[in-house]
């Protein structure tokens, strides 16, 4: 053996032995992370943290070693570490996460995505990668695998909008969070000057982030593609030794190419922050920092956000995001979403998001998750120039002492479009109970305009099937021609997002008030829905419904009393206004058609429905000559109601 091989047989030794002090260590963190679990000590240690790094690297100089070259792979050590106590904690407090081994992204293998997934779970999965953030999402719902990683937002891109709608709309949670260095590079067949590279492939957020590079190769154009892997892989393909591809490092070796050039970026701090998203929601250790995301919608109105913000303010939660995005079907109207730092369990999360949900139209959790900085966060060292020595820096505190203030929950006023229903605003729901045809709905839609009406409520279409479909477009626009705000039932859940698209309110009839598909369904809509009281329902099962609907976002619901079955038939329950109004902040209306005995009658009842409370009514109109057994008022008989009610 040379003299050469000795020394390199020496130095995988080294190594072998390098390897075996860090399993041995690694058992060590184990041993202690059980003696935490079993003293229910804080996860990790600080203070030891920073003592042990700069003791090690005070002592480097000893080994003759440079003190930065330790403390920097004792930050990895430690960060590692840090990570498998944090996963480890996560596991045993939800076991499913222990279980789960397919994890989709989108791209090809070698993708940044695909890089990611590698990094956030260490190779203890199978990574599964699809075309687009559409399909992953869909395989997720679809059970064909455990889990998600998709790509949330950009430093210098910024967010990634198709992901958050595409989140906004389904039932998934975030339930981790992942930040990865993307570093191009430029890829090609062979080493070739780069004035001979005439096509760059890529996908275009990475072409642009390249800009200044792909500028100073003037003989090259460039083409987006779907992938920085699969432009890798493109490249290959074609065999052509003009073309090059912007990718990762890692892609580049794996598919055989060349790398040409590397830290091609314009900005040398690029990063990535993936979202890591299961069909079940996890609970974070209270020892764990954690991050909680959310999507928050609020009235159109002056200070509505400002108040939303506020409620955070005031219970010392930091917000760390704050992303606006129009919402879908509401032209110049908009939905949030924020980060906060904190639990969804802890106590400061709970009273601010009890606080915003009083303000809010539609608040929900998308998940509440540990901190990437969980497993990063190792402190920072100091070193001194001229004594050799290193010293901690102590961690900048960021925590504020929260101050309180004691929270009422006021009567809540509903806002459907410009129409405002509850805390002393009194509204008049207007409509047929069927329809055949768009002119009935006109001719029904113009007496609850002329009649002094503030919102069309459409009822069941019963015209040819062929119109079923259109039944919902003919509504809303029936209801810009007159200027009303349009509500109209859903029998189905099935049926909810494509109706919020055309409604300004949902109604849940009484037959689907313990349709609990349904009304969570409703629940994850931005638009009020309005819930009615079942003919045979008590109050409390009336209220369980309703919270099925705000548990998943919605804060906006009104509630209908319109009769219980009685040994005289069908009968107005208006003490039930009074306890309603007693009982929850929920602007309470009343429907008095069903209980009236002939449409002069519903006249009385809507009188005495204002005086015990009542936030507004529900009524029935004519609709031309279309056959409708509810009572149904007339133009005259409708004008009359509405100067009685609005006058008591």
């Amino acid at each position: 053996m040379s003299s050469l091989d000795s020394l390199r047989q020496r130095i995988d030794d080294a190594d072998r032995d390098l390897l075996a002090a860090l399993s041995r260590r690694m058992e060590v963190v184990d041993h202690i992370l059980q003696q935490k679990e079993s003293q229910r000590l804080p996860l990790f240690d600080t203070c030891r943290e920073r003592e042990l790094l700069a003791r090690l690297a005070n002592q480097a100089s000893r080994h003759r070693l440079d003190p930065k070259l330790v403390e920097r792979v004792l930050r990895e050590v430690i960060s590692h570490s840090r990570e498998v106590q944090a996963r480890r904690v996560q596991e045993r407090r939800n076991p499913d996460l222990k279980k789960a081994t397919r994890v989709a992204f989108q791209g090809a293998v070698g993708a940044y995505s695909w890089s990611a997934v590698g990094k956030h779970f260490r190779g203890n999965v199978q990574p599964v990668g699809l075309p687009g953030f559409r399909e992953v999402v869909e395989a997720l719902q679809g059970g064909q695998v455990d889990l998600a990683l998709l790509p949330i937002e950009n430093t210098l891109a910024g967010s990634i909008h198709e992901v958050y709608d595409l989140l906004a709309a389904s039932r998934m949670h975030v339930i981790g969070e992942e930040v990865l260095k993307i570093e191009h590079c430029l890829a090609g067949l062979r080493d070739v000057p780069l004035e001979e590279i005439r096509r760059v492939l890529s996908h275009p957020v990475a072409l642009q982030q390249c800009g200044a590079f792909l500028r100073g190769l003037p003989n090259a154009a460039c083409q987006a593609y779907i992938d920085t892997a699969e432009a890798v892989r493109e490249v290959k393909r074609r065999g052509d030794e003009a073309q090059a591809a912007i990718a990762s490092r890692d892609a580049t070796h794996r598919y055989g190419l060349k790398v040409l050039r590397e830290g091609i970026s314009d900005h040398p701090e690029n990063y990535t922050r993936f979202w890591v998203v299961s069909r079940r929601p996890v609970q974070v250790d209270p020892r764990l920092p954690a991050k909680t995301s959310l999507l928050l919608v609020t009235d159109h109105r002056q200070g509505a956000l400002v108040a939303c913000l506020t409620a955070l303010t005031d219970q010392g939660v930091n917000m760390t995001k704050l992303e606006s995005r129009p919402r879908p079907g509401s032209p110049w109207q908009y939905q949030f979403y924020l980060d906060v730092e904190g639990n969804l369990d802890s106590q400061a999360v709970q009273k601010a998001l009890e606080r915003i949900r009083q303000r809010a139209r539609l608040l929900r959790v998308l998940g509440c998750y540990p901190r990437f900085e969980a497993r990063s966060s190792v402190p920072q060292l100091k070193h001194v120039r001229g004594n050799g020595r290193s010293e901690a820096v102590p961690p900048r505190s960021t925590s504020s002492k929260p101050t309180t203030r004691r929270g009422v929950r006021r009567p809540l006023r509903v806002s459907v479009k410009d129409v405002e229903i509850g805390d002393g605003a009194f509204a008049i729901l207007a409509g047929p109970s069927v329809f055949s045809s768009p002119d009935q709905l006109d001719q029904a839609a113009a007496l609850v305009d002329c009649g002094g009406g503030h919102i069309l409520l459409a009822g069941d279409y019963q015209g040819q099937d062929d119109g079923q479909g259109k039944a919902a477009e003919w509504i809303a626009e029936t209801g810009r021609r007159h200027g009303l705000p349009v509500a109209f039932e859903v029998h189905s859940p099935s049926e909810v997002a494509a109706a919020a698209r055309w409604a300004d309110l949902l109604v849940a009839g009484a037959s689907n008030m313990q349709n609990y598909p349904l009304l969570r369904e409703a629940g994850r809509q931005a638009q009020p829905v309005l819930l009615e009281r079942g003919l045979s329902s008590t109050l409390e099962e009336l209220l369980q419904a309703a919270r099925q609907i705000m548990a998943e976002g919605n804060q906006q619901v009104l509630l209908c009393e319109r009769g219980i079955r009685t040994f005289a038939g069908d009968t107005l329950d208006l003490g039930a206004v009074v306890e309603l109004k007693r009982r929850t902040h929920l602007p309470v209306l009343v429907a008095p058609n069903l209980a009236a005995r002939s449409p002069s009658a519903v006249i009385p009842l809507s009188r005495a429905a204002r005086a015990a409370g009542a936030d507004g009514l529900l009524i029935r109109v004519q609709a031309g000559n279309a056959c409708d057994s509810s009572n149904s008022l007339d133009q005259p008989l409708f004008v009359r109601l509405v100067e009685e009610a609005e006058g008591s």
